[in-house]
């Protein structure tokens, strides 16, 4: 019971922190859409995507992170079989 309560307020600061990240990643990706012209312009595509993929590594392991602490069950059955 009290391990459940540790977890869940482990968890807290985790929520606010991928929220912000994901909100910078649709920035990006607002930018790039309201200015196509420019981007297709200057080729800039790859650039973009390079980015807006690096904006959105944060979110992307705090969420593997956030997984493993929720669900420990879960991955000691998938890796021990």
């Amino acid at each position: 019971m009290c391990g459940h309560c540790v977890q869940q307020m482990f968890l807290k600061g985790f929520a606010g922190d991928i929220s912000k990240a994901q909100a910078r990643a649709s920035m990006v990706a607002g930018e790039a859409v309201s200015n196509i012209r420019t981007v297709a312009a200057f080729n800039a595509e790859k650039k973009v995507l390079a980015l807006f993929e690096h904006e959105l590594e944060g979110p992307m392991k705090a969420g593997f992170f956030r997984g493993q602490v929720e669900n420990p069950p879960v991955i000691t059955f998938v890796l021990g079989v």
